[in-house]
Parts: C-alpha cells; structure tokens; sequence
C-alpha cells in the first residue's frame, strides 16, 4: 500500500498543479476580457457623450435655423411695407412736381410785369391790395408746394436707405441660414 500511495500520490500532485495552471490561465484570460469590456465600455461611453453632444449642437442649429427664417420672414415683411411707402411716396413726389411745374408755367405765363405794372399803376388802392394779396397768396402756396415737394424727396432717400439695408440684412441672414444648414447636414452626416 504504501507503495501505491508513492504512485498516486506524484500523479496527484501533477494533477493538482496541471490544474492550478489551467486555473492561471483561465484567471489571467478573466482578467483580459475583463480589460478588454472595460476598453470597449469606455470607448462606447465616449462615444455616446459625442453623440450627445452632437445632438445637441443639431438642437442648437436647428433652432438657430428657426430663428433665421423668422428673422428673414420679418424683414421680407418689412421690406414690402418700405417698397409700399416708396411707391406712395414716389406717387406723392409726382403729383407734387406735376403740381409745381403747372405753378411754375402759370407764372411765367402771367410774366413778371404784371407785378410791376401793378407797382407802377396805382390807380385803384383796393385792386391794388387785392393783388398784392393775390401775390402772396400764391407765393405761400409755391412756397408750402416746395417745401412738400423737399419733404417728398427727402422721405423716398430714407426709405431707399432703409430698403437697401433691409436688403443687406435679408442677404446676410440667408448666407448664414445656408451656413447654418450644412453645419446641420455635417453634424447629421457625422452623428
């Protein structure tokens, strides 16, 4: 017996340390894909904060494009209302000249000497008076058409300024609405 005790007991004892190595081996590949799902849970973390991060920027992009088509809808809304009171102006300004000129012709149809002939001939102080009145009366109304006719003119430069910037901005904001939408297009590309 003691003699089989020697046999088994080395062949045990192989057994046993085959078996503590095949359990090393199986621990240290434990360990590796454990290393290995940690690597990938990190990398899969990172990834997902890029998404979100992506998310949101197309979030913002997307509400920057809202903004930019409302701002470009209220400028085109205005820009109308300046095209419609330039016509009107323009209109105005046209009656006005039509207006002055028929003044204009009047008066030199009449001729100046009428006013001297009046100074020169004072015969009849009430026809005198009269006239001078006359005079007056339609040197204020020249004067008030004038006046209008300048104010016209000096509303449609305003608004022709005002029409050209709004056409500027309308520009500008529609560059940066495109811009904005292939920044959206990348994002959407690289999410």
């Amino acid at each position: 017996m003691g003699f089989l005790c020697v046999l088994v007991f080395p062949a045990f004892a192989d057994n046993q340390q085959e078996s503590q190595q095949e359990l090393e081996q199986i621990q240290t590949q434990i360990k590796d894909r454990q290393a290995q799902l940690q690597r990938r849970m990190s990398a899969a973390k990172k990834l997902q904060n890029r998404l979100k991060k992506a998310e949101l920027a197309i979030s913002a992009l997307a509400q920057d494009i809202v903004i930019s088509e409302q701002n470009i809808a209220q400028n085109l809304k205005k820009q109308n209302q300046l095209i419609r009171e330039k016509e009107d102006i323009v209109a105005k300004k046209n009656i006005q000249q039509k207006l002055l000129a028929k003044q204009m012709r009047s008066a030199f149809m009449s001729g100046n000497n009428d006013y001297a002939k009046m100074l020169l001939n004072q015969e009849d102080a009430g026809k005198f008076e009269r006239m001078l009145l006359y005079y007056r009366y339609l040197n204020d109304a020249r004067s008030a058409n004038i006046a209008n006719f300048q104010q016209l003119v000096s509303q449609l430069l305003d608004v022709t300024k005002a029409l050209k910037a709004t056409a500027v901005l309308l520009r500008e904001e529609r560059a940066q609405q495109l811009q904005q939408r292939a920044n959206l297009e990348t994002k959407q590309h690289i999410k």
